[in-house]
């Protein structure tokens, strides 16, 4: 699954985006940060490790 801006507006409540009504705990170490991708318009905020995700996780973009 890509989540790009083709996924603007669309119902969450569809078949092909939704919100999972599910309990999973992660440790903080398997949690990990990294700059935002795409925000260099932000100057010195596009650096900011505000970009969470679980680490290994095949869903995760590297870089």
């Amino acid at each position: 699954m890509v989540i790009d801006s083709s996924c603007n507006r669309a119902l969450l409540t569809g078949d092909s985006i939704w919100i999972e009504d599910q309990i999973i705990k992660y440790s903080s170490a398997q949690i990990g940060k990294a700059a935002r991708i795409g925000i260099a318009y932000a100057q010195e905020h596009a650096v900011l490790p505000l970009r969470f995700f679980v680490k290994d996780s095949r869903y995760a973009r590297k870089g």
